[in-house]
């Protein structure tokens, strides 16, 4: 009964998670369209889980959710791939390429420093 109740607050916070990248995302792109299709799925898997704790899931009820909650992800990782071949992850790519060379020449400078800083002490234990 325990994991019932972690299950369902992780599922709680992954729709909350979900629903808020939607928000963010731009008006009628594929992106918003896959985080809400995620967020709709995880809510009816939500719906669920609380009716079988409750123990009122009939079986034509439990299907029909379970059912709704599949063709959701499922639109939602067609939505993903689509969102993929239009391009509208480029942005994110390129923000994360930058990110990436910046830390790395953060790690040469620091690499390089320290080496400076090694090579004086050796020359001022001479």
């Amino acid at each position: 009964m325990q994991q019932g109740w972690a299950g369902l607050l992780i599922a709680l916070a992954l729709t909350a998670l979900l629903a808020r990248q939607a928000a963010q995302a731009e008006r009628g792109s594929r992106l918003r369209q896959t985080y809400s299709l995620a967020a709709g799925g995880f809510g009816l898997i939500i719906a669920l889980n609380i009716l079988f704790l409750l123990g009122v899931a009939g079986e034509l009820l439990s299907s029909t959710l379970s059912f709704a909650a599949v063709a959701l992800l499922i639109g939602a990782a067609v939505a993903f791939v689509l969102a993929m071949l239009n391009g509208e992850f480029g942005a994110k790519i390129r923000q994360a390429q930058a990110y990436t060379a910046e830390e790395r020449e953060r790690i040469a400078r620091q690499r390089r420093e320290r080496e400076r800083a090694a090579g004086q002490d050796d020359n001022g234990a001479n």
